[in-house]
């Protein structure tokens, strides 16, 4: 080979690696809790949740401006006609009125609990999203793990079938055991096809909720092998859970409202002062003019009665909806927390399993090439020590994202990125 074309051959070899180095330093490692951040920032329903909580705000600043007099000013030109004469008059008039009940009885805390109400269910709306990006991210490490099975295991498969072919060779095996490792290859890599078709979904998706232009561009952090214990049930506080909060702070503001229609039963302090400019020529000219007066409501047709009614009714709906959810939620995480304590002792049972599966698929690889078992007998032990590690690893992703799914009901995030030892 001549020196130029080696240099060429070794340039190109240079620029696809260095081409290759690139792609993979551009694939970003992510954690959960980054995962959860950049789907908290990318949200569409948490930035109409911020909204409403600053509309929110608005009305609430809205109802305590009412606490103060609201002043109005007022021009008006009068033309009289008289058959001696006519002339007119002009009224400058500044009006103050202020509602005493409003001020009294403190109805701005009405929109008040409405705010933290819309508070509440942005944060319910962010265990949503924390839910969801959670459940996806351990769905991909299944994935990822069920891959890496899959392909541990197509691996001893061609191993295997080499081993066969020797053996079939030499005069010891027949074909069949050839046709049947074959067989099982091919369904292995329909498997794996099947696998990476549901993995590539659900990296799609996350994707999407992280605003990533591509779902091959990332890397999802492993959680570590250790098992984190999960909080005893009186540790637990369904209390905290937004959804409740939310109910309670709606509750409170139906219960305040009464304090509204109390407030309109009170009469508004009114003060008015102008000059008076006059032209009539019989009159004693110009002046000023100051007043002051109550006003009271007198006949409104039982509208109080009416909207009493209304407000009693609405929260006693309120009240039994928090009452309803609270046991649901309650069945919920007893639920979570009984079947966590079972993965547990599932996970334990299962690696002594996975040992002993280890130790007869040893003892029958060596069986098998001294002829003392047959093709099918190896393919088997092989089968049952691959799905037994797929299932303990299931079964850890399982617990943790049992962990998640118990952290986010009763409102604890901050534990979510323990879980990676953050």
């Amino acid at each position: 080979m001549k020196a130029s074309t080696r240099l060429t051959c070794f340039g190109f070899l240079f620029l696809f690696f260095g081409w290759r180095s690139g792609l993979m330093a551009q694939t970003e490692t992510l954690s959960l809790s980054r995962c959860l951040a950049l789907a908290a920032q990318n949200s569409f329903r948490l930035q109409a949740g911020e909204a409403e909580v600053q509309a929110a705000g608005g009305a609430y600043r809205v109802e305590l401006a009412r606490y103060l007099p609201q002043v109005a000013a007022g021009l008006a030109h009068n033309q009289l006609f008289y058959q001696q004469y006519n002339y007119r008059q002009q009224v400058g008039q500044a009006l103050l009125d202020w509602s005493a009940g409003d001020w009294l009885l403190k109805t701005a805390d009405i929109q008040k609990k409405n705010l933290l109400a819309q508070q509440a269910n942005r944060e319910q709306t962010y265990l949503e999203i924390t839910h969801r990006v959670a459940q996806l991210y351990v769905s991909i490490l299944q994935k990822q793990v069920n891959r890496e099975v899959l392909q541990n295991r197509f691996n001893l498969l061609n191993e295997h079938l080499q081993i066969s072919q020797a053996l079939w060779q030499a005069g010891t095996r027949t074909q069949l055991d050839i046709l049947q490792t074959q067989s099982a290859i091919n369904q292995l890599q329909e498997e794996m096809l099947a696998a990476e078709l549901e993995a590539d979904n659900l990296r799609q998706e996350l994707a999407k909720r992280l605003n990533l232009p591509d779902y091959r561009s990332f890397r999802l952090r492993e959680f570590p092998e250790r098992f984190f214990q999960m909080d005893s049930l009186s540790n637990l506080a369904l209390q905290q859970n937004p959804l409740l909060t939310s109910l309670r702070f709606q509750y409170e503001a139906q219960q305040l409202r009464l304090r509204e229609v109390q407030a309109a039963r009170l009469p508004h302090v009114q003060l008015t002062g102008g000059y008076f400019l006059d032209r009539d020529p019989t009159a004693n000219g110009n002046s000023w003019q100051v007043g002051a007066g109550l006003q009271f409501p007198l006949l409104r047709w039982g509208l109080g009665k009416s909207q009493q009614q209304e407000i009693r009714a609405v929260a006693r709906a309120l009240q039994l909806q928090q009452a309803e959810i609270s046991r649901e939620l309650q069945i919920k995480l007893d639920q979570l927390s009984e079947r966590t304590k079972k993965l547990w002792k599932i996970y334990q049972v299962e690696e002594t399993r996975f040992e002993t599966n280890r130790q007869l698929l040893q003892l029958a690889t060596a069986n098998y090439q001294a002829g003392l078992i047959t093709n099918l007998e190896y393919l088997t032990a092989q089968k049952e020590l691959a799905e037994n590690e797929l299932t303990k690893q299931e079964t850890r992703l399982d617990y943790l994202l049992n962990l998640i799914e118990i952290y986010t009901l009763t409102n604890q995030t901050a534990k979510i990125a323990q879980l990676q030892g953050e």
